[in-house]
């Protein structure tokens, strides 16, 4: 059976709809609506698959440099770099920076670096999207 309906107008249905909708008589049909639980549970969802999203990408050497150089940051990758105190962790930052191929989103090292470049997780996200478009 074809679907021919509207995703933007209300579901109509003969018999009252399921118990995460809540069902609103349209004088001689049901119209179904979501409720705010419902609402609540969808967006959550959306929001973790996109987290999730976020998380796995992963951009080329080249597409991170011109990303950073774009948003006036390449320049305060080294001296970022160098102000980590814990000699282990600027090495490991370090190597990082100069051997990678690919920068991961979710890898410590990433992580790392955007602490001490004092970037939030939403602007390396959104470093991330710039970069994946270059």
């Amino acid at each position: 059976m074809r679907n021919d309906r509207d995703p933007d107008e209300p579901l109509i249905t003969e018999a009252p709809p399921e118990e995460l909708h809540v069902p609103q008589w349209g004088g001689d049909q049901w119209i179904e609506s979501e409720t705010d639980e419902h609402r609540e549970a969808r967006e959550e969802a959306e929001a973790t698959a996109e987290r999730e999203r976020l998380d796995a990408m992963a951009v080329t050497r080249r597409q991170a440099k011109q990303a950073l150089l774009m948003s006036g940051l390449l320049a305060n990758v080294q001296p970022a770099i160098d102000d980590i105190t814990d000699d282990t962790e600027r090495g490991m930052v370090q190597i990082f920076w100069d051997d990678s191929t690919t920068f991961e989103r979710n890898n410590p090292q990433l992580i790392a670096l955007g602490e001490a470049l004092e970037l939030s997780d939403q602007q390396i996200d959104d470093l991330f999207i710039q970069a994946s478009e270059l």
